[in-house]
This record gives structure tokens, sequence and C-alpha cells, in this order.
């Protein structure tokens, strides 16, 4: 079922030598320094005679554009500011387990669910399951994030097409076997046994609605809200408009960085309007520059984990690791026992998949000929 709210809300980060952000060269300062820096690509493309009428033209339309610019920006803090009201409406009431709200047969409101998000119920709705009872509710984050690797762990074990070939079984394999590993190094232990907070765990942009100031007005999609550790509530990750494993270079790290100190300012100040304080503004820093921002969305997306562990998580122990095989040979024998038989079942589940998908556009294919 989904539900729908109306929302009336109240009312450049430096390099981390941990997080390895990137220092790139310094943007243009102005419209101008813009158009004539080397990095316009007309210039690059050595093109002088058609970069001269560009710049003529952007040049007449100067007051336009930073108008433009600046209602952007506006607007981007209005969405901002939106988005943290909402959180710190939700995170009013602390709760002292994680998972959901149910209501039982008295008509009493009680949190007797498991915390259910969108990417393990698509996986169950595969028929792979979960390992997660219904009723299980956690008192400690450690379990909590035993139990999401552990969802992933099944759907290598019951998805019959969740690897590619031995060499993808042996870095799945050793990716979740280290994500068990270094989870310690991401959890703020006097944050592990509570106070825990709703969240919405399902926010991306196709479930805001914000009128034409950006202002938030309304949600939907809400049926995968639930407690959780402040910790593992991250900032969106879509700010700009990339996937979570979207960010392949430093220019677009750098890019989401920015961003991100907007987002933690607006966030950090309507905290202190409301609260006094700053506290979730600076978990949320810490958890960003510590790297648990990407430990986390690994170990909750299960399509997102392998990509994330390589390119943000294993990096940050040793960077040459992500570009040897030699660890994950090892490390892949620590996720389970009987590992050549495991990869040997799951080469010939994958074989028989491939089996079923062709039968089944034969079929369709023949269906189509004969109506």
């Amino acid at each position: 079922m989904n539900a729908n709210m109306l929302v009336e809300p109240t009312s450049t980060i430096s390099t981390d030598p941990v997080q390895g952000l990137p220092n790139p060269e310094p943007e243009p300062e102005s419209l101008e320094d813009a158009l004539y820096d080397d990095n316009n690509a007309l210039v690059a493309m050595r093109l002088p005679g058609l970069a001269d009428e560009y710049r003529k033209h952007i040049e007449s339309k100067k007051q336009e554009i930073e108008e433009t610019i600046q209602n952007l920006l506006a607007y981007r803090e209005n969405l901002f500011r939106g988005l943290a009201r909402i959180s710190l409406s939700l995170h009013s009431i602390p709760f002292n387990r994680i998972g959901a709200l149910s209501l039982p047969p008295d008509m009493s409101i009680a949190m007797t669910n498991r915390p259910l998000h969108l990417y393990f119920h698509m996986l169950e709705n595969e028929g792979i399951p979960s390992g997660i009872p219904r009723d299980r509710i956690y008192a400690e984050t450690e379990a909590y994030i035993s139990d999401l690797i552990t969802v992933q762990d099944n759907k290598l074990r019951h998805q019959p097409n969740a690897i590619h070939d031995v060499t993808d079984c042996r870095k799945q394999l050793a990716a979740l076997t280290a994500l068990r590993a270094v989870m310690h190094h991401f959890i703020k232990p006097e944050l592990r046994d509570g106070p825990f907070f709703y969240t919405l765990t399902d926010l991306h942009p196709s479930n805001i609605f914000v009128d034409e100031y950006w202002n938030v007005v309304d949600m939907i999609d809400l049926e995968w809200a639930h407690s959780m550790p402040l910790q593992m509530q991250r900032p969106p990750f879509w700010l700009t408009s990339r996937g979570v494993d979207g960010f392949d270079n430093d220019a677009a790290l750098s890019e989401y960085a920015t961003v991100l100190d907007e987002y933690f300012q607006t966030y950090e100040t309507e905290e202190r309007r409301r609260n006094r304080t700053d506290f979730q503004a600076s978990v949320y820093r810490d958890m960003w520059h510590r790297g648990s921002f990407w430990y986390f969305h690994a170990a909750a997306i299960p399509a997102a984990m392998y990509g994330l562990f390589n390119k943000r998580i294993q990096p940050l122990f040793n960077k040459e690791h992500a570009r040897s095989t030699a660890v994950d040979d090892v490390l892949r024998y620590y996720w389970g026992q009987g590992l050549d038989s495991f990869t040997a079942r799951k080469l010939a589940d994958k074989e028989q998949y491939l089996v079923n998908v062709r039968e089944q556009y034969r079929a369709l294919s023949e269906g189509k000929k004969r109506g």
C-alpha cells in the first residue's frame, strides 16, 4: 500500500585524508572567467571564431543567466530546508529499537514489525528469503547491519543469476566477507545502542513533490519508513543527479561534496533553530568524513554493494588491494564452507537461468507470430 502525506515544513568540504576527496583545479569565479577559461570546450576544440560568437551571445544574456543561477541556488536551499525540517520532525520522538510501527488489533501503535526497506523486499518478491522474520526488531546497530549483509548472502545463494562467472563470484564473496570484518570501523560506539529515529528510507526525487520554488509540499511511498540508527541515516546521494555508485571520477565526487556541504549547513541551521544544538548535523558530517556514508549504502543496497566496496571502502584501508585479485582469493574462503561446490552450483544456476530466459523469449516470439 502506498501512503500519501501532506507535508507542511515548519519554519566546499575540504579534502579529508581518510575519505580521499579530490582537490580539483579552481573553478572560474565569474561568468567572464568561465567564457575565457582554457577548459571552455570551444577553446579546447580550437574554434576561436565560434568561441567569439558564443561569448558575444552569452555576454548579451549575462544578467538573465546570472539571475537564473541565483534563483536555482535559492531554490536548492528551499529544497534542503524542507528535507531537513521533515527529518528533524521525524526525529522528535526517539525509539529504543530498530523496527517499524504497526497497528495491533487493540488499535494501539507499537513497534513490533521488522525494519522493512525497499531493497530486501524486492528480493523477497523474487522468492529469495531475507532471513529476517516479520517480528524481528533490533536493540543495537551491529545486529541490524549483520542481518542486512545476510540478506546479500542469501541473494548469492538463491538468485539464479547472482554471479556472472568464477571471478565475479570470488569478488562478491570476498567483498561480503570484508564488509563484516570492517563493520566496527564505521560505527560510533556511543550510538550503537540508540536512541534510534524514524526516517524515510525511500526518499528519492520521484517521491518528493515541490512547488515552483522547490518548497516541499507533498511526499509519497512512505511505507518503507522505520526507525534506524542516526549514524545510518545518510543524506540523499542523488543531490547531483547521480546514482549511489555513479561517482566515477574526482570531479563527480568533488561536485557532490560541495553540494553536500550546503545541505549540511542548511541542516545545521534548522537543527539549531529547532533543538538549540547541532548534534545530528555533526554526526552526519562525521559519517561522511570517515566513509560510513559509503559503507552503510553498500550494506543496504545489494546491487551497489561490490562497486561501492571496491571503489569507496577498500581503498580506505589499502588502495592497492582494490586493483589486485590476491586479496579476493584469500578472503572468499572465509565467507562460508564448501566454496568450490558452491561456485560450481552457482555457475550451473546461471546456465539454467539463461536456458529459461531463452525459452521464455522463444515462447513469446512464437505467440506473437500465431497472433
